[in-house]
């Protein structure tokens, strides 16, 4: 199962995207897209761990999001697959920071 987590700035052209995952103990790959639409285009990381994460197996993941254009909003999703099948996270947005630093 895929959360969608919230998104920290780093400046007018980074985003530090949070996700969370369930894996149920299964190989599981995880990857954040994010873009301009819901169509996404881009992906910000594609993890994988073979074991399906410790902790009863789940964790939180991030990824950076980097090139972004100052002053525009982007849509992220955390996407996760195993051999159960795929889940999406819903649909969030964040807002990069105008180029004067607003």
């Amino acid at each position: 199962m895929a959360t969608t987590l919230g998104a920290e700035s780093f400046g007018r052209r980074e985003e530090l995207l949070h996700g969370y995952v369930k894996t149920y103990g299964m190989a599981t790959r995880v990857r954040i897209e994010f873009g301009s639409t819901k169509a996404y285009g881009r992906v910000a990381d594609d993890l994988e761990h073979p074991y399906g994460w410790n902790n009863g197996g789940h964790a939180e993941v991030e990824a950076l999001a980097e090139q972004l254009r100052p002053d525009r909003t982007y849509h992220y999703r955390l996407v996760a697959w195993n051999e159960a099948g795929t889940s999406f996270g819903k649909d969030m947005t964040f807002r990069t920071r105008r180029a004067n630093g607003g």
